[in-house]
């Protein structure tokens, strides 16, 4: 697991879980409110090293900010898990977004 933390503010930024490099996957989890060039530049990086070529990233329909973030860096919508999680007594569904190495 990655963990990569502002540098002022101490916070977390995006966590890394799951890297598989036999299939090349890693699952991704964001912490941000904003995401600058260093999260593009750490997930190329990332990508590059362990031989990543895709990256997923699970959110909740309503996560708007993370949402707009994954987009911004170049993931794209690829599935949704229609009440896929039980949560403060309901179920919610979870939308699943995906980058492919190259294709931003």
């Amino acid at each position: 697991m990655y963990v990569m933390k502002d540098a002022d503010t101490e916070g977390l930024l995006l966590s890394v879980h799951d890297v598989d490099t036999k299939h090349g996957q890693a699952r991704v989890q964001l912490c941000v409110e904003r995401a600058g060039d260093e999260l593009a530049v750490f997930l190329q990086h990332l990508m590059q090293i362990h031989g990543i070529r895709k990256l997923t990233s699970y959110v909740f329909p309503h996560e708007d900010r993370e949402i707009s973030i994954l987009t911004g860096l170049g993931f794209i919508r690829e599935a949704v898990f229609r009440e896929h999680i039980f949560l403060a007594g309901s179920y919610s569904d979870v939308v699943v977004y995906g980058m492919l190495e190259g294709r931003r």
